[in-house]
């Protein structure tokens, strides 16, 4: 029996895969791994924005709750007013126009300095500073130093407190809060007003009704990578609060406004994707000793 030939043109072309059709796969691979290569790259980012966002968001609230704990624990007295120090953005002292809180507080936990109190309270100051919320306390006695106060003579008076209220403490005893805070505005209502938030803020702290604390939070990763320069640049977006109107609305605008504002030439667009808006308001107890 005879083995039939084979075609030779048929056979030359079952050994391999012509030209083209190398070329169509190769084509097809490269589109494959185009669409792949690009779907991690929005899935990286995405879990890099969740992350920020979540890492933003534990700054904010640890912001808000020491703030809010203290503010609740405050020495409600005559001679103890909550101080708010504004800063305008142009100012000399502070370019990037972060507000500063000094209260007298009876929150358990804060030493008093160098003696043995009859009853405590402590001074506690907050401020921001090289994108850092810090934070210093310090103690002080009823009475006069080493005597016990005598309940019978009067109203109890706080040793060493100025009759201005609490003072500025030193810059030695400042320690980091939390890293990230780019801008901090604290601003009031008052009672028995309209609601409306007022930045002028009043001598007699007995009038006012709830403290609002607005930020903006850089996530602390990307903030580390920055220069000071860059992080003012930042922190110029955002205006300083006006009387009648939360700064939330305008600084939610400028959030979603930086990364057509400010050119990667001065700041990377990594960080910029990373800021983000915060605001509370905090009710304050209204019974005040004399």
């Amino acid at each position: 029996m005879k083995t039939p030939i084979l075609n030779s043109s048929w056979s030359r072309q079952s050994n391999g895969f012509t030209l083209t059709e190398l070329l169509v796969v190769v084509a097809l691979l490269a589109v494959v791994m185009t669409i792949t290569v690009e779907i991690s790259r929005r899935a990286l980012d995405q879990i890099a924005v969740t992350s920020g966002r979540i890492a933003t968001d534990k700054v904010a609230t640890t912001t808000f709750d020491q703030i809010s704990y203290d503010l609740s624990q405050r020495l409600m007295r005559d001679e103890t007013t909550v101080r708010v120090v504004k800063r305008a953005k142009e100012s000399a002292e502070n370019k990037a126009g972060n507000d500063e809180l000094v209260m007298m507080t009876i929150r358990p936990g804060y030493p008093l300095l160098a003696t043995t109190a009859d009853r405590q309270a402590s001074t506690v100051h907050y401020r921001v500073e090289n994108h850092q919320l810090i934070q210093a306390s310090s103690g002080y006695q009823f009475g006069a130093a080493g005597t016990p106060p005598d309940p019978t003579k009067g109203t109890l008076k706080l040793f060493g407190l100025p009759a201005a209220g609490p003072a500025d403490l030193p810059a030695e005893w400042f320690r980091t809060l939390v890293p990230g805070i780019i801008r901090i505005e604290y601003g009031v209502i008052l009672k028995g007003g309209s609601g409306e938030v007022t930045v002028d803020i009043p001598a007699d702290f007995n009038s006012v009704e709830a403290v609002v604390v607005t930020l903006v939070v850089l996530e602390p990763y990307r903030t580390r990578m920055l220069t000071d320069t860059q992080r003012e640049r930042i922190a110029s977006e955002f205006p300083d609060s006006v009387n009648g109107k939360l700064p939330l609305a305008d600084w939610s605008k400028a959030e979603r406004e930086l990364v057509d504002r400010i050119s990667t030439s001065e700041v990377p667009r990594a960080a910029l994707r990373h800021v983000r808006v915060y605001q509370r308001a905090i009710a304050l107890r209204t019974t005040t000793v004399s």
